[in-house]
Formats: C-alpha cells, sequence, structure tokens
C-alpha cells in the first residue's frame, strides 16, 4: 500500500508587496511624463495658433495689396474670399475669435476672448514679436491679443 506523500506547493499569483512595488513605480513614471506631455501639448497649440494666425496675417496683407484697404471687419464678404472660412467662423484653437480692424492709427489684427492662460499668451508673443506682451507689435493680455500690421 502507498502512502500519500505531502509536497509544499509553490503558490502561483503575486503577493501585495510585489503589487505595491509595481503601482508605486507606474505612479513615479507618470509623474515624471506629465509635465513633459503638458509642454509639448503646449508647444504644439502654440505652433498651430502661430501657423494659422500667420494665415490671417498674409490674407489681410493679400486683401490690403490687391483692393488698395484693408477690409473693415472679418465679416466683410470680400474679405472671406482671401481666408479659410473656418478661420473666422470657428473659435481658434486658444479660445476666442479673430478680429481686424482700423484703430484710427493703426490697423489691428488678434484674438479676443482667448481662454488659455498668459504663459501661452507670452510663448506666442515670443514666436511672433519680442516675448513681452506689453510692448512690440504684438501686444494685449487678459484675454485680447493684437498685432499691428500698419503703422
Amino acid at each position: 500500500m502507498k502512502y500519500p506523500t505531502l509536497s509544499r506547493q509553490k503558490p502561483s499569483g503575486f503577493t501585495l508587496i510585489e503589487i505595491m512595488i509595481v503601482v508605486i513605480i507606474l505612479g513615479v513614471i507618470i509623474t515624471m511624463a506629465l509635465p513633459a506631455l503638458k509642454a509639448v501639448r503646449e508647444r504644439a497649440l502654440v505652433s498651430t495658433f502661430v501657423n494659422d494666425f500667420g494665415t490671417f496675417e498674409e490674407a489681410i496683407n493679400r486683401y490690403s495689396l490687391e483692393e488698395g484697404e484693408y477690409p473693415a471687419d472679418t465679416t466683410d464678404a470680400l474679405f472671406l474670399e482671401y481666408i479659410r472660412n473656418d478661420l473666422v467662423s470657428d473659435r481658434t484653437v486658444i479660445g476666442g475669435r479673430y478680429f481686424a480692424q482700423d484703430s484710427g492709427t493703426a490697423y489691428e489684427i488678434g484674438v479676443n476672448g482667448y481662454t488659455v492662460n498668459d504663459r501661452i499668451a507670452i510663448m506666442i508673443d515670443e514666436e511672433l514679436d519680442d516675448g513681452n506682451l506689453g510692448s512690440g507689435r504684438l501686444t494685449g493680455g487678459g484675454g485680447s491679443i493684437r498685432l499691428t500690421i500698419e503703422g
């Protein structure tokens, strides 16, 4: 007659300590990655806006050259032939809408009602002007930026 032998089988699965270590490591990795991802997102936002703003400024200048004057505003039917319709009808990537106006001393284009923080607005100023929203061709703050295109 054979007697059963007692054997110790190694339990399968992970221990609570092993799972906690993995969670801690993932937490550290995510904590280190989030600021980098935020910076990349902000740079992409600034680049997209600068590109769209350049397109808007180019359309204004082309209109001026061909028509002999600047458009009264962005709803001018003739001006809409010079620009992609979505640029003047949709919100910009930073929020708000484009405007074009004669301020009396200069012709200005810009965005009213942007919703990004002023740090991103300064990043935009660094790309287009001098990095200071209080001086230069691009000025503004508090939800509005404007670029002087005629002195």
